[in-house]
């Protein structure tokens, strides 16, 4: 079976087809046995690839939407091969002359040639590793297309290339199906929750994690990356495992996520507000007016929006879940929910450790096994979304005093 088909473009002949019936490793194979020269079209959704081709080695390639300037003075400044002030200045000069960045760093002493053409090579070979993943996409050769005479070229043995895009293929596969479909809107997530205490980002991490905004999609991400679609996809996965990273979420799945929200909210207030109503009481009955004062005393450092909180969360104001809520409405919605679970948390903790200096660990002991009881049924009820949003952690950790 015939998986592609001559086309005729003007004097320019070449052949048309889709990675779905011929795979990208059979047309690298095919140009390079052939030796032929001419530009390697591929089209997938909004992003496109060109590789050029001389006598059938690779000799340049770009990846729309980035440039091939964009690319290269993202990778020597990533290096620290070139400041961004001399970068700057550099693409400047090449708008403004016409000529090609690599020349006007060659032309203004800041690199040598052979520093422009390694990083290009890697440039190129990156833009050709991440064609290998792609299944299904649009293509066309056209033979004798030539790129712009004023571009640097490289020289790349394509059989060499192939087999180790097909290795790297290998590798991403496994990536590749932990990450969401390419079109994919990411952000950052808003309240991370790290599975472990800390996480150690790499350089390339740290660039694919700023390029996360909310607007661009995986594919989006991975095209503009200055360390390339395979590196950037193993960055990109590792930031999505560690939770730091997660789909945009749809109107419906933001609808959904409000009301669990106000019942997480409900669940806290009704948690805390027990908690701490009750170790008012101990204290009071134990020590009267001193009592009081020690439970109203608000610590150097606090923020404003405490002191408020714990008298709602006691009784104080009207007592109810509608104070509660108004007073937590200021806060940013992103951060709100973790942002809330914190200061209740430092609430209680404060006071727990403030029963536990004035009546002792045995009296305060039983007053805390007393609510941890009380509490039993309700947090049994409410299991999955306590366990979901890290709230029965953060209840028995603040129980504790920590």
């Amino acid at each position: 079976m015939v998986a592609c088909r001559a086309a005729t473009m003007g004097l320019r002949m070449g052949f048309t087809g889709n990675l779905k019936t011929l795979s990208f490793g059979d047309i690298l194979q095919l140009i390079s046995t052939g030796k032929k020269t001419g530009v390697l079209q591929i089209l997938r959704a909004n992003c496109a690839k060109k590789l050029y081709f001389r006598g059938g080695n690779i000799i340049t390639a770009a990846s729309h939407p980035s440039t091939i300037e964009e690319r290269l003075g993202q990778v020597l400044t990533r290096k620290g091969l070139l400041s961004p002030e001399d970068l700057d200045k550099a693409l400047k000069k090449h708008k403004s002359s016409g000529k090609r960045l690599g020349q006007v760093l060659i032309d203004s002493g800041l690199l040598e040639r052979a520093v422009i053409l390694d990083s290009l090579r890697a440039q190129v070979e990156e833009v050709v590793y991440s064609v290998f993943a792609w299944t299904e996409a649009e293509f066309r050769f056209l033979d004798d297309e030539i790129p712009d005479p004023t571009q640097i070229l490289v020289d790349l043995n394509t059989m060499n290339v192939m087999m180790e895009g097909a290795r790297r293929f290998d590798e991403y596969a496994e990536v590749a199906h932990d990450l969401p479909p390419g079109e994919t809107i990411l952000r950052m997530c808003p309240v991370p929750r790290l599975e472990q205490p800390s996480i150690v980002l790499s350089a390339d991490d740290v660039e694919i994690l700023a390029a996360v905004d909310g607007e661009r999609s995986l594919m989006e991400i991975l095209s503009t990356a200055s360390n390339g679609e395979y590196s950037a996809s193993k960055s990109l996965h590792k930031l999505v495992q560690s939770k730091l990273v997660e789909p945009c979420p749809t109107a419906a799945e933001r609808g959904r996520r409000r009301i669990e929200e106000d019942q997480v909210y409900d669940l806290i207030y009704r948690l805390y507000s027990h908690a701490l109503q009750t170790l008012h009481k101990a204290l009071v009955e134990q020590l009267g007016m001193v009592g009081e004062r020690l439970f109203a005393a608000v610590p150097d450092g606090w923020d404003a929006d405490k002191p408020e909180l714990l008298n709602i969360l006691t009784a104080g104001a009207d007592g109810s879940e509608e104070s509660f809520r108004k007073e937590t409405a200021h806060i940013a919605e992103s951060i709100r929910l973790h942002r809330v679970l914190a200061l209740a948390n430092c609430l209680l903790s404060e006071k727990v450790r403030t029963l536990i200096d004035r009546l002792g660990p045995r009296l305060a002991g039983r007053i805390v096994s007393g609510i941890q009881k009380d509490l039993t049924f309700l947090l049994a009820q409410k299991r999955n979304l306590a366990d979901k949003y890290d709230v029965s952690r953060e209840f028995r950790q603040a129980l504790q005093g920590v």
